[in-house]
């Protein structure tokens, strides 16, 4: 949503996932592609160090180590700015991000 949202489309919450399978709540990521084409996006999932994710990439989806995600919306220096799943916008270092990260983003 909060992608869909910064590329100017109009989505709702309830919108980009509905009818889509879920597991336990949560869409899994190669479902992304789905809900992201449904706000006129095209999304895939690569591999990427997270120093490697340039702010042109941004707003980028990072798959998280708990099975999660994390939107990152910009990177300066040794910090990020992120959005956590229940839409709470806050700052983090590079190191705390890091040690969450998996190593997927959806693009």
């Amino acid at each position: 949503m909060f992608v869909a949202r910064a590329h100017d489309r109009s989505v709702s919450r309830d919108g980009l996932p509905a009818g889509l399978p879920r597991e336990d709540q949560r869409l899994t990521p190669e479902l992304i592609a789905r809900a992201a084409e449904r706000a006129g996006l095209e999304a895939q999932i690569t591999e990427c160090p997270l120093k490697a994710i340039g702010q042109e990439q941004c707003p980028a989806i990072l798959l998280t180590r708990e099975g999660g995600a994390l939107v990152l919306l910009s990177q300066h220096g040794s910090e990020a700015s992120v959005v956590s799943e229940s839409g709470e916008h806050r700052a983090m270092t590079l190191e705390a991000l890091s040690g969450q990260y998996l190593g997927s983003t959806v693009l």
